[in-house]
């Protein structure tokens, strides 16, 4: 996994707040050391049970107001998007991390907008082929309107296109994923939580799911 997730354009995004709980230390120590590729950020979004000789730790902004967030890296602006909910100024659900700036900008929502899954139920990549935020929700919904389906940012204009429906037979249980833009590709793991006997989706924006 490390000689894959190496490679450039590959993003592995792990969401798993056990990586914090204390009789998982060693798949901590693992990210940590780098089994997954560089740790390129970490967020707390129910606090951490770990003590303070995390590495990952460390490196964490917590997230006081709990649940999962949803986020990606998006090599072209180098930017970091996360799906939050609206601050009380009236900003939008997308939070923009700008690297070079080390600027936060919060943009209004755009007709369309909705929030993007948290840790298990989803993962957002940055599409570079497409140049697209694309946000899975799974949790057993294929239906965009109860928080299942895909839902399209355009990082450029801030616009966001229809959802698309995920089938049925694909949403089940605990989503995790990554994008490889050397094959064009989204790569979704799907398994109960627990249960090791999930299913590995692989889908190409705009075209057809293919399991495997």
């Amino acid at each position: 996994m490390r000689a894959f997730a190496d490679r450039p354009g590959v993003f592995f995004q792990l969401n798993d707040d056990n990586v914090f709980d204390p009789k998982y230390r060693l798949l901590h120590d693992l990210v940590a050391q780098g089994a997954v590729g560089r740790v390129r950020s970490v967020a707390l979004a129910r606090g951490s049970r770990l003590d303070s000789t995390s590495v990952l730790k460390s490196q964490a902004s917590a997230l006081e107001n709990g649940g999962g967030v949803g986020g990606c890296y998006d090599s072209k602006r180098d930017r970091i998007y996360i799906s939050g909910g609206g601050d009380a100024k009236g900003g939008g659900g997308v939070y923009i991390y700008d690297v070079k700036t080390n600027a936060w900008s919060n943009p209004p929502d755009k007709p369309g907008a909705t929030r993007w899954p948290g840790a298990n139920r989803g993962c957002v990549h940055h599409d570079a082929a497409a140049d697209r935020v694309l946000a899975f929700h799974g949790w057993n919904s294929p239906d965009p309107g109860k928080g299942g389906g895909i839902a399209i940012y355009d990082p450029e204009t801030g616009s966001w296109e229809a959802p698309l429906v995920i089938p049925a037979n694909v949403v089940s249980g605990c989503v995790h994923g990554f994008y490889s833009s050397e094959v064009n590709a989204h790569f979704i793991y799907t398994a109960h939580d627990s249960d090791d006997r999930g299913t590995m989706w692989v889908y190409r924006y705009k075209r057809a799911w293919g399991g495997r």
